[in-house]
């Protein structure tokens, strides 16, 4: 179950031509922003999906794929992991087509299909628009009633088409983020103890964490509102709870997904993660006194509910404010 290190590094080393290394702010004293909203697609979703989604493409480089028998790259979504995976498709097309000429017609027929709900926000929509007009063969359907349908939808569509899942929190997500930690770790003093307060879905940050775990002084907690807080209730019955998922999140399209994903919650619970719930006035509060978006202010009002001697503390400004 555990990353390894050389594992991480790996991954580092695989994404880093292709990611921005975003700055540490200061919020206050000793609490700094990590800027994961100025990322390449706006959150900080890229580094997890793009390792991912190259993953993908290694695999296929010896599978016959053309306009007959496309393949797929797929998953559901209520925004930021949608848009991220699109742009990584499409990224990685043109990539491959540079890296693997000869295999440029194979490559190109390699396409995202991103299944969402009514809930989606429409600057999310707006986003995977912009990407779509760039690259019409990659399909995005957001007419399911809910996270739960669309999520069958993707799992119909993938038993009838070939292609690949890409999750919210399995290993090569997680892995993805293991950048995000060790660029932390590289802009802070080595002699510092640090404490990270991350918001949370699935289970993406827990690869934060898991990297983390390799470096005694740093530490990650998750945070979730009260009404889609699944992730943090599996963390204390320490079995996959689930979230009424049948009305907009609100606040944070990345922490309304159903229920915890198995690799991401039995790494937390090995790691011994802290969560906490907050409530939605305060983050709603929080987002118009700060401008900031609603799952950095998730992270923000989750550092009223822990108690922390750190010298340094995180929080992921997870995407921008829409």
């Amino acid at each position: 179950m555990t990353i390894s290190l050389s594992e991480f590094n790996s991954a580092i080393q695989t994404i880093r031509p292709f990611v921005l290394r975003t700055e540490l702010d200061n919020y206050r004293d000793n609490i700094f922003l990590k800027r994961e909203s100025l990322q390449v697609t706006g959150s900080f979703k890229w580094r997890g999906v793009l390792y991912s989604v190259m993953n993908s493409f290694e695999e296929l480089k010896d599978i016959e794929i053309d306009e007959n028998n496309q393949y797929y790259i797929v998953t559901q979504s209520t925004g930021n992991h949608g848009i991220a995976v699109i742009h990584a498709v499409q990224e990685m097309k043109k990539h491959y087509c540079e890296k693997y000429p000869t295999d440029e017609k194979k490559w190109k027929n390699i396409n995202a299909y991103v299944f969402s709900n009514v809930h989606i926000a429409q600057s999310k929509i707006n986003k995977i628009n912009q990407l779509l007009e760039k690259d019409n063969k990659c399909m995005f359907d957001c007419d399911s009633k809910n996270y739960s349908e669309a999520l069958k939808k993707r799992e119909h569509f993938l038993q009838n088409h070939r292609g690949k899942y890409i999750s919210h929190g399995g290993k090569d997500i997680m892995t993805g983020y293991g950048s995000l930690a060790e660029e932390i770790i590289t802009q802070l003093p080595s002699d510092k103890n640090v404490t990270m307060i991350a918001a949370i879905g699935a289970g993406g940050p827990i690869g934060i964490a898991a990297y983390f775990n390799y470096f005694k002084n740093f530490q990650l907690i998750v945070s979730q509102t009260e009404n889609f807080n699944a992730f943090v209730r599996s963390l204390q019955t320490k079995k996959i709870e689930s979230n009424y998922c049948n009305h907009s999140p609100g606040l944070s399209d990345g922490i309304a997904v159903d229920k915890p994903e198995d690799y991401a919650l039995n790494t937390a619970i090995k790691l011994n993660i802290q969560g906490v719930s907050v409530k939605y006035k305060d983050v709603k509060d929080l987002q118009k006194s700060t401008g900031l978006g609603g799952s950095t202010c998730i992270a923000l009002a989750g550092l009223e509910k822990i108690s922390t001697h750190s010298d340094i503390i995180i929080v992921l400004d997870c995407e921008g404010n829409h």
